[in-house]
């Protein structure tokens, strides 16, 4: 008899649970976000073997500070102009400085989001969700973190590697510059 209500109440509490997870739930609010600041949802993804290599005050993944603009045109398989000065291309933002004889590549820069396989920094390899604190914390040493209009701006190793964070939802960029 004690056996048979120990399996009533084992079939209760599971009916219960049961009820529970088919029952379902409201959506939860997303906060608005204003034109033109919407970014692309983030998947997670653990850093992989082909993370994005940054090397600071060298350039990025296939990308290089003094590179030509045909060079990189020629490496990317989707290139844009994005300004006078500046070439969208697979990802990455090249600006150039035409100045120059040749018009070289003086700052390259990409959303880390983009970067599926996470992007290595010296020693450090971040996952492409990295939060601009966990991405300054790894980068270092950096300078003190500079508000802008839209977002801000972290300094580091020595102004080899910019930090940006852009808009509401907290976007990060990573750049390499001369």
């Amino acid at each position: 008899m004690r056996a048979m209500s120990s399996l009533r109440i084992a079939l209760a509490v599971f009916a219960l649970a049961a009820c529970r997870r088919a029952t379902p739930q409201p959506p939860t609010a997303t906060p608005p976000v204003a034109a033109g600041d919407a970014a692309a949802p983030v998947t997670p993804r653990e850093p992989s073997a082909d993370a994005l290599v940054l090397s600071p005050g060298e350039g990025i993944g296939p990308y290089a500070l003094g590179m030509s603009r045909s060079a990189v045109r020629a490496l990317g398989a989707d290139a844009r102009e994005v300004s006078p000065r500046e070439l969208g291309v697979d990802g990455f933002t090249v600006m150039f400085d035409e100045d120059a004889p040749a018009g070289v590549a003086t700052s390259i820069r990409t959303r880390l989001a983009d970067a599926a396989g996470g992007v290595r920094v010296g020693t450090a390899v971040l996952p492409n969700a990295a939060t601009y604190a966990q991405v300054i914390a790894a980068v270092g040493p950096c300078e003190a973190r500079v508000a802008l209009r839209g977002g801000s701006t972290t300094s580091c190793q020595g102004g080899g590697v910019r930090v940006l964070e852009a808009g509401p939802t907290g976007a990060v960029e990573l750049a390499v510059a001369r």
